[in-house]
């Protein structure tokens, strides 16, 4: 039996899978009024003024979809890879149904792609480096780069449903253990990050999750620096922070104080 994506009551949809563990997961559609603050990963939205949601006719009002479920694929069977593109099949059945409910933005969620049961060695081979949108207008969907299939196929998700689109996976930076005195080991960085894609595909924010949670995560992906990241909307500044980030002042407070978002 394929996977399905059915429509369930109040705006709430769930994921049947053939796995019988995990059962039921959910995308919540919700409007919210002009300007919202951050958007977290864990599925959180802060609205300056009000938190709770208001008129959805109002002009300034957008609809924001938010996706979080568990991991499809077995991690003692299937291999890395496997178990990425099955997540993004999900997510691109996901998309289309946001879209069709009129959503602006989609919201996955942290792990959403790959979940860290694999040791930071073959978590490293499925990893990509990931551009630095500050660096220059990068739309992975365009060109195609073969060395990164999960951004441009999330670049592409966010092109053809024209939303957009926050997600999470691993950033790869390469280093060296002799100038780099914070170099890891195996001679690379790896980080928890969460990217986002304008509706023209174009990638418009990377942020790397500043406080890692228990030893699960420490053991695989490293600490970086404090990073505020953000981007324009036409409906408002979002920042972006990931899940165990939202325990600390920075960098969310940092946000709303420094960014305005």
């Amino acid at each position: 039996m394929a996977n399905e994506l059915s429509l369930v009551p109040k705006q709430y949809w769930s994921y049947k899978s053939e796995r019988k563990i995990g059962t039921e997961v959910s995308l919540t559609v919700t409007d919210f009024p002009h300007p919202i603050i951050t958007v977290s990963l864990y599925g959180r939205c802060f609205d300056r003024d009000n938190p709770l949601p208001t008129d959805s006719d109002n002009a300034l009002t957008r609809k924001a979809a938010v996706f979080e479920g568990p991991i499809l694929g077995n991690e003692t069977v299937d291999k890395p890879h496997e178990i990425i593109n099955k997540n993004l099949l999900m997510f691109k059945q996901v998309t289309e149904k946001a879209k069709q409910y009129g959503s602006n933005i989609l919201v996955f969620s942290e792990y959403g792609i790959i979940s860290p049961p694999f040791n930071r060695t073959i978590l490293s081979t499925v990893t990509e480096k990931i551009p630095d949108p500050r660096k220059g207008v990068y739309n992975a969907c365009d060109k195609k780069d073969k060395s990164l299939p999960i951004t441009v196929a999330l670049s592409c998700l966010a092109k053809h449903n024209n939303i957009y689109i926050v997600a999470d996976y691993g950033d790869r930076l390469d280093c060296d253990v002799i100038t780099d005195k914070k170099c890891p080991k195996d001679g690379y960085y790896l980080y928890n990050t969460a990217v986002a894609f304008d509706p023209n595909g174009v990638m418009v924010a990377k942020y790397h999750k500043r406080h890692l949670f228990r030893v699960g995560e420490q053991l695989i992906y490293d600490y970086p620096s404090t990073e505020f990241s953000y981007f324009d909307t036409p409906f408002g500044r979002i920042g972006i922070i990931i899940c165990y980030d939202i325990v600390w002042g920075d960098p969310g407070t940092g946000l709303v104080s420094k960014y305005n978002s």
